[in-house]
C-alpha cells in the first residue's frame, strides 16, 4: 500500500486557507475601481496604479491582489485625512 497523501498538491494550486494570485483584465480593473480608462493609465504613468503585466503582444493583466491593495490604500488615506466624496 503507497504511503503519504495519493493527491498532492500540484504546482499552481492552493492548499485551504492560502490565497490563489488571479489576474484581472481592465474591464474588472475599471469596475472594481470606478475608474475610467484613461485613469488607469494616468495613474500607472505617475506611480500611483500597479503596475499591469504583459501577458501577450497585445494583452495586459493586472495582479488582482495588487490592485485590491491599492483600492485598500485609498480608503485609509481617505479615512485618516477626514476626506469625503
Amino acid at each position: 500500500m503507497p504511503k503519504g497523501n495519493p493527491n498532492p498538491p500540484r504546482a499552481g494550486f492552493f492548499m485551504p486557507g492560502e490565497s490563489a494570485m488571479a489576474m484581472i483584465r481592465l474591464p474588472e480593473v475599471m469596475k472594481e475601481t470606478g475608474l475610467s480608462r484613461s485613469s488607469v493609465y494616468r495613474l500607472i504613468k505617475s506611480g500611483e496604479f500597479p503596475q499591469p503585466v504583459n501577458l501577450g503582444p497585445r494583452a495586459v493583466a493586472w495582479i488582482d491582489n495588487e490592485v485590491r491593495e491599492w483600492i485598500d490604500s485609498r480608503i485609509q488615506d481617505a479615512r485618516n485625512s477626514g476626506e469625503t466624496a
